[in-house]
């Protein structure tokens, strides 16, 4: 499964998916990327606390 699909699947399922942070590491003298990650904060809605 991947991170969008993930994703998805919970927002089906009633929860709020929020991005709090987004960062980009570069080499040095912006030669190469060296990665990137995101950070997420996944709330339940009020209905899906319900049932």
């Amino acid at each position: 499964m991947s991170s969008r699909g993930l994703l998805a699947g919970l927002q089906k399922k009633g929860f709020t998916i929020e991005t709090l942070d987004r960062v980009r590491m570069v080499g040095a003298n912006k030669e190469r990327t060296k990665g990137s990650y995101t950070v997420y904060r996944f709330t339940p809605d009020a209905a899906a606390c319900q049932g």
